[in-house]
């Protein structure tokens, strides 16, 4: 195993040749590429050399430690039962199987590289059950997520995932299992998006399934709301039928009962964008008075954000509210859509921005400016297409005259909208 660390430092972070490596630390090439290969021992003075030159501030020393020591005492452990063990790690090893089928290649397995991080972790103690402080953690990739291209949050959300669900199987106090539980529901609807966003529409539907079953197992009556809430939203995006979408809608108005939530407010933009594909617009008006009102009642606090939620009611109901009538045809587009990129903008929602570029152009393509053809291909050049931004850059497609739709810029933006180009790894 230390052999596959050595080589992900070199390789994946550090971006470094063998012959790179093997030159800086005055050691031979073929030895360096054995030890990578585990047919060697490592000596422990290679790997503080290692560590010293990849950058790796200790990490590979410790692990290199915490693996001898898991080797030594292996035999000490009393194993548990096939059938208890397979009972507990069912689900950890269907999310585990997420990775691989996701066309974002790494160097080195899925299951490698958490066995590389749960032994490091072990050398560095427990991971921390506190709820609080895994809060935190699920603002971070949230805000990952919206600000990095479709699937940079993948792998995170996913080991994050894997662990919140271990320490649920060795966690017995009430209290900070509700915790842990609402915070698996918020990581699982997250991998669900980003699952979208790069195509995986099977994959998403599942990890939204067991995002509504964790937060239907806490006490949490908002989250519960605002997953089937966010849901509905995501899934008009990557074409689950409308009916899917008004049911998730529905159940999210009814487990709210009446109470204002950001969930809430998602629920009725996701009936107004029902009505506008539908060409409905008494039940888009219906649905965005009802998002209005709730949004007006929000806490003034949360303008900034710190969590998914309080992110929900930052950015508000202006981008739907703009979309659904640039869907109609509705003049009120153009201000409502240039409020809703001003707010998106000013509370850092990148992603989101973008995404309400792209409802201006087709706006402007709908109106026989072929000038939203130009700022959509920027837009695209900008960043890559999310789920949503592919569905808006096909209405764009549509809308363009007949000539329009065998120009250049027409072509460019096809190509753009049909990459799923995979996101470099975060930096180390």
């Amino acid at each position: 195993m230390i052999g596959f660390a050595l080589r992900w430092w070199r390789n994946d972070l550090r971006n470094m040749t063998l012959q790179d490596a093997a030159r800086a630390i005055h050691r031979d090439l073929s030895y360096l590429a054995r030890w990578e290969r585990a047919e060697r021992p490592i000596p422990e003075s290679v790997i503080s050399e290692l560590d010293a030159l990849y950058g790796a501030n200790g990490r590979l020393v410790r692990l290199s430690a915490a693996l001898v020591d898991l080797d030594r005492y292996r035999g000490t452990v009393e194993p548990r039962s096939s059938t208890q063990r397979e009972d507990e790690d069912m689900e950890r090893r269907t999310l585990m199987q997420v990775i691989p089928m996701l066309g974002i290649h790494t160097a080195v397995s899925p299951e490698v590289i958490n066995r590389v991080f749960g032994a490091a972790d072990k050398s560095l103690g427990p991971i921390s059950h506190d709820p609080d402080e895994w809060d935190w953690i699920v603002f971070e990739r949230w805000h990952y997520y919206t600000t990095n291209r479709p699937g940079a949050a993948v792998p995170m959300l996913a080991t994050d995932l894997l662990q919140v669900t271990d320490l649920l199987g060795k966690t017995e106090t009430a209290v900070v299992r509700d915790g842990l539980t609402r915070i698996a529901a918020q990581l699982a609807s997250l991998l669900a998006c980003d699952l979208a966003d790069v195509g995986q529409v099977q994959s998403a539907v599942r990890a939204f399934a067991t995002a509504r079953r964790f937060a239907d197992a806490s006490s949490d009556q908002a989250l519960a709301t605002w997953i089937r809430a966010g849901e509905a939203l995501h899934s008009l995006w990557f074409g689950r039928p409308i009916a899917v979408v008004d049911r998730l809608a529905r159940d999210a108005v009814d487990i709210a009962n009446g109470k204002p939530s950001p969930g809430l407010m998602n629920a009725h933009c996701a009936h107004a964008l029902v009505g506008a594909m539908q060409g409905n617009r008494e039940m888009v008006r219906t649905a965005l008075v009802k998002a209005n009102e709730i949004w007006e009642r929000r806490p003034q606090a949360v303008d900034g954000a710190t969590d998914p939620a309080t992110w929900t009611w930052a950015r508000g109901p202006l981008g739907t509210q703009g979309y659904a009538h640039a869907l109609l045809g509705e003049a009120t587009a153009v201000h409502e859509l240039e409020a809703a990129y001003e707010r998106h903008s000013r509370i850092g929602y990148n992603g989101g921005a973008r995404s309400v570029r792209l409802m201006q152009a087709l706006h402007m393509v709908q109106n026989r400016d072929l000038e939203g053809l130009t700022l959509a291909v920027q837009v695209g050049e900008e960043m890559s297409f999310s789920a949503q931004r592919r569905t808006i850059a096909a209405k764009i497609l549509d809308a363009l005259p007949p000539k329009a739709k065998t120009s250049e810029p027409a072509h460019r933006l096809r190509e753009l909208a049909a990459s799923t180009r995979p996101a470099p790894p975060p930096a180390a």
